[in-house]
C-alpha cells in the first residue's frame, strides 16, 4: 500500500512560521511574507533547505490574505 510519510522538521518550520507571521499558501510549500512580516533568517534558511519556498506576497492576493470570496446573488429571477 502506499504510506504518507510526513517530513516532521518541514511540518515543525511551517506551524513556527505560520505562527511568526508567514502566511501559508494552499500548496504547502509556499509560504508568503508580508511587510509586517518579522522576517526570521534561520527559520526561512531551514525551510528552503527542506524544499520550502519563502515569497513576498502577491500584490494582487487580496482574496488570498483575507480569504473571502464575495458571494454575487443569482441573476437568474428577471
Amino acid at each position: 500500500g502506499i504510506r504518507v510519510i510526513s517530513n516532521r522538521a518541514k511540518v515543525r518550520v511551517r506551524s513556527n512560521m505560520k505562527s511568526n507571521g508567514y502566511i501559508i499558501s494552499e500548496e504547502h510549500n509556499v509560504i508568503y511574507y508580508t511587510g509586517s512580516t518579522e522576517r526570521r533568517e534561520r527559520l526561512e534558511s531551514r525551510g528552503i533547505r527542506l524544499g520550502l519556498h519563502i515569497l513576498p506576497i502577491p500584490k494582487e492576493s487580496s482574496a488570498l490574505s483575507s480569504n473571502i470570496i464575495l458571494q454575487q446573488p443569482c441573476s437568474t429571477d428577471r
